[in-house]
């Protein structure tokens, strides 16, 4: 047996070439570089969501921060998604603080949302306002319970766009005080 074909070897042109060696780092390049433009474009979205995150986190620690004044007490959510919200602040908070606060508050486009604030150490509607079976009830609770404090700021979201915010302290002709 003259030619070699039995070890793998193959003659071409006179030169003898290895059937069975393996492809050459040019032949690996397109599948490199298609590596690299993967990982590359997922490392640039990666660091773009980090980095999004870390300005979310910042800003979500700035709101932390300023809510930190504040400490939800009671929540009633009607099966319509009006709500009422009873709210301690924390310290002293100013208008402009409690009226920010309330506007953060989950509000359902069309619905109501009201938020009372309450100075600290009052007596706050906490499990009646929550519990409570329909809007009626809630608000029955807030205005007409006996031995809760009243209450020192109220914010109005009515739903149809417009919105109230009032310092119960102040002589005004809101039906937001109690």
């Amino acid at each position: 047996m003259g030619n070699d074909e039995g070890c793998g070897k193959v003659k071409k042109n006179n030169i003898m070439t290895d059937s069975k060696k393996k492809k050459g780092f040019s032949s690996q390049l397109p599948g490199i570089v298609l590596f690299v433009i993967i990982f590359g474009g997922w490392y640039l979205i990666a660091s773009y969501d980090d980095n999004d995150t870390a300005k979310r986190s910042v800003a979500n620690a700035r709101t932390e921060a300023r809510s930190n004044n504040f400490r939800e007490v009671g929540y009633f959510k009607a099966a319509n998604k009006d709500r009422i919200i009873s709210v301690e602040m924390i310290g002293s908070v100013t208008a402009a603080e409690a009226k920010a606060y309330a506007k953060r508050k989950m509000n359902t486009p069309g619905r109501m949302t009201a938020v009372y604030f309450y100075a600290p150490g009052s007596v706050i509607p906490a499990d009646g306002l929550t519990l409570a079976n329909n809007l009626y009830a809630a608000n029955t609770v807030l205005y007409d319970m006996p031995g809760l404090s009243k209450w020192r700021y109220a914010y109005m979201n009515y739903g149809n766009g417009s919105e109230e915010f009032v310092d119960c302290r102040k002589p005004n002709n809101s039906g937001l005080c109690r």
